[in-house]
């Protein structure tokens, strides 16, 4: 083989491997961006819920999407900042419970704050249900209800509430 053939397979490799990165980081892109814009359901099943599937299951027109996105936008960051704040304040907490003489009085003032924090992500989630259902037709609005009726549910059909109770299934 010619120097000249080594370069020319040398080119074509690193224009396949670039067209691969790129590729890579366009389709990682896409992906990490419809999971921000889309709404966690159950969280231990990480079922999430996006624009798409409220064009294609609840049949949002374009008009409706429009308004989705706006509402989406505004109720993602505040839901996220909230939840961050909850785990930080959960894990403060798992801390303090595991210091040698943990301090109750401030393992009950976390535990406020988690409850007040919990208090506005609940009166966030309600917002924007409501502008959502708002929208949507009367038929739109049974099957809101339907992807929302996780979020609400009780828990005490949980396996953690099932062995408190002595009921193991």
């Amino acid at each position: 083989m010619n120097k000249l053939s080594v370069y020319k397979w040398t080119i074509a490799l690193l224009v396949v491997l670039n067209l691969t990165t790129i590729g890579t980081i366009l389709v990682h892109h896409t992906n990490e961006k419809q999971e921000q814009e889309s709404i966690l359901i159950e969280p231990e099943n990480d079922i999430r819920v996006n624009g798409r599937y409220f064009r294609q299951v609840i049949g949002f027109d374009n008009q409706q999407m429009e308004e989705f996105r706006t509402i989406n936008r505004k109720f993602q960051p505040e839901a996220r900042k909230v939840l961050f704040q909850i785990d930080s304040l959960k894990n403060l907490s798992f801390e303090v419970l595991n210091q040698p003489a943990p301090d109750t009085a401030q393992l009950n003032s976390i535990a406020a704050e988690i409850g007040i924090r919990h208090a506005q992500l609940k009166k966030a989630t309600h917002h924007f249900y409501l502008q959502l259902r708002e929208l949507s037709t009367d038929e739109q609005a049974i099957h809101l209800q339907q992807v929302f009726s996780p979020l609400f549910m009780s828990t005490s059909n949980s396996p953690m509430s099932n062995q408190r109770s002595g009921r193991n299934n």
